[in-house]
């Protein structure tokens, strides 16, 4: 529709109106006319129909507000996705593996292997390095605990510890036994008054070297104090097998060793007693074994093998 209007406002001409609905948009739009003394002669106003094309910016703009939001959805999924790959997941591993180690400290020497970001594998070499640290200290306290700090074989904490181990597998098993040597190395206090200490050490050492040459990779040694062994042997239970490894024993430690220009002759006696049949009480097993050594050294007869279950 135009309507034409003068400058008092009165309608000069209008066209026929427009039969409109609800769903019709109309924008009216003026236009002055002037006259020559720059007056308002006129005003035209004409008013145009714009359904199709507020129809149109509103299916642009609803386009344009769903890309938006969908971009947006996708960008935050994106970076949940990274962030839970590079912080979250490696953090859940970290996490686990730090709860795996509490529960079995014997995995401290096993390396967390952690991707992520920079934070979180400065985090995990960290955590790495500390339980290196802590996986050596804990050697070496096991070392203190169970070793003997001069000769490297198990302490008598370590050899009683085993002892027990042994006979409740032979209990359990039904197996044959073990048979238990308790040696002492003659006249060593003579070496340390007349040589030294460490003289006295390194003979030591080289004792157990050589009876660790005479044994079975399965047997056991320990130095239980001052120069007194005790060895296990597992399964080892007739009398002529348990000889011949004292007799080879005691010949290959027999041998000369000069140490700083000293020779030195060491010899054993020798105690052996079996499990279960000298007796079935560790104490009382032990207890036979260190007679029968006191015995052997006492007569000088290298090694005696105890024949009965002695009494405390």
């Amino acid at each position: 529709p135009i309507k034409v209007i003068n400058a008092n406002g009165n309608n000069l001409y209008i066209t026929a109106e427009r039969i409109q609905s609800h769903e019709t948009i109309q924008l009216p739009v003026k236009h002055e006319v002037l006259n020559n003394q720059g007056e308002v002669a006129y005003r035209l106003i004409i008013d145009l129909d714009v359904t199709q094309f507020s129809k149109k910016t509103n299916t642009a703009f609803n386009f344009a507000l769903m890309t938006s939001i969908t971009i947006t959805a996708l960008a935050m999924m994106l970076a949940i996705f990274v962030f839970r790959r590079s912080v979250i997941q490696p953090l859940d591993a970290l996490s686990t593996h730090i709860k795996a180690v509490r529960s079995d400290s014997n995995r401290l020497d096993k390396q967390c292997d952690v991707s992520g970001n920079k934070e979180i594998r400065a985090l995990a070499m960290t955590f790495n390095e500390m339980s290196a640290e802590l996986a050596s200290m804990q050697k070496q306290l096991h070392s203190l605990a169970y070793s003997d700090s001069l000769t490297g074989v198990a302490n008598r904490l370590n050899f009683y510890n085993r002892i027990e181990g042994m006979t409740g597998n032979s209990r359990r098993r039904d197996d044959e036994g073990f048979a238990l040597y308790i040696i002492d190395l003659n006249k060593f206090k003579e070496v340390n008054d007349e040589h030294g200490h460490d003289v006295g050490d390194y003979l030591l050492q080289v004792v157990v070297e050589r009876i660790i040459e005479a044994l079975r990779e399965s047997d056991i040694v320990a130095r239980l104090g001052g120069d007194e062994f005790g060895v296990l042997l597992p399964g080892l239970t007739s009398q002529s097998d348990v000889s011949q490894v004292a007799n080879k024993m005691i010949n290959i430690v027999e041998q000369p060793t000069f140490i700083n220009g000293v020779r030195l002759t060491p010899s054993l006696s020798i105690g052996i007693a079996f499990y279960p049949v000298t007796a079935s009480s560790i104490d009382i097993l032990i207890k036979s074994a260190d007679n029968a050594m006191y015995e052997a050294k006492r007569d000088n007869l290298g090694y005696i093998i105890s024949s009965s279950q002695t009494q405390k």
